[in-house]
């Protein structure tokens, strides 16, 4: 249950001076009490404060408004006042940046080293000099021992015969597979892909595999027009696949495609194990 309010003492002016609490003494007489000397606040002054604290806090805000966007900063480390109240930033950039941004400078200064050290420092210029031409000379020399020593086996064996010693090995063909997914793409831009292909100086160890989908529209009318363009252009064969739709764990796409049009073509070849190393 709540408790009531307790029952507060109601005061009243009857007259100037006076103060009657709503009850007397027993002499039937109120006690004269004269005024507070103290001071005492009204809504007035109450609401004045208010309106100058506002007042302040606006005057801040325009200030915080105009610093921020009176500020370009890139990267900043910290941010501190001095003494009047006005923000110093110090910016902050890594050791490594100088290295990275400066590759310009450092060639300009490294390149013509030779002739500004010894303004800089006689002695260091003493040790530095002979030290850096010492390293190219060692370069220069490593590389005239080898070109020697290639120059001394080429002059030894200029009468030998190399394919002698290449024939008793046994020579293994190399062959190429190449395969083209194709979907709905026009016959015109196959044609000119496999074109490309048929231009090749080694076209004779070329085996085209054209791979179409079983949705692909007009499938058999396009691969009687691509065999019929392209059956003598030197190819060691031009073979033709359907990839059926809907194989059970299969995701439907290129690479599907091209994989049984690649593994129809392996079994069409009889291509063995050792020729699949080439």
């Amino acid at each position: 249950m709540m408790r009531p309010n307790p029952k507060t003492l109601i005061r009243f002016f009857s007259e100037q001076g006076h103060q009657n609490n709503g009850y007397i003494n027993e002499e039937n007489e109120t006690n004269k009490i004269l005024p507070s000397s103290h001071k005492q606040h009204f809504p007035e002054s109450i609401q004045h404060d208010q309106q100058s604290k506002m007042s302040f806090f606006r005057q801040l805000s325009s200030q915080a408004e105009q610093k921020l966007q009176d500020l370009v900063v890139n990267s900043v480390k910290s941010i501190l006042e001095d003494k009047n109240d006005n923000a110093k930033i110090y910016s902050h950039k890594p050791p490594h940046s100088i290295i990275e941004t400066g590759q310009g400078s450092h060639l300009w200064l490294i390149v013509p080293l030779p002739f500004w050290i010894p303004f800089v420092s006689n002695k260091l210029a003493y040790y530095l000099l002979p030290s850096i031409q010492g390293l190219f000379v060692l370069m220069w020399t490593i590389i005239a021992i080898l070109a020697l020593k290639n120059a001394i086996i080429l002059y030894v064996n200029r009468s030998r015969d190399f394919t002698k010693d290449c024939a008793g090995q046994g020579q293994k063909p190399i062959r190429h597979i190449v395969a083209i997914s194709c979907y709905k793409e026009p016959v015109d831009l196959i044609a000119r892909s496999v074109e490309t292909l048929a231009d090749q100086t080694e076209v004779h160890r070329i085996t085209m595999v054209i791979s179409f989908e079983e949705r692909t529209p007009d499938k058999e009318k396009k691969c009687n027009i691509l065999r019929e363009k392209f059956q003598n252009c030197g190819f060691e064969r031009i073979i033709f696949t359907i990839h059926p739709y809907g194989v059970c764990d299969e995701i439907p796409g290129k690479c599907s495609n091209s994989n049984y049009g690649l593994r129809t073509a392996v079994k069409e070849m009889a291509i063995t194990e050792d020729e699949m190393d080439n």
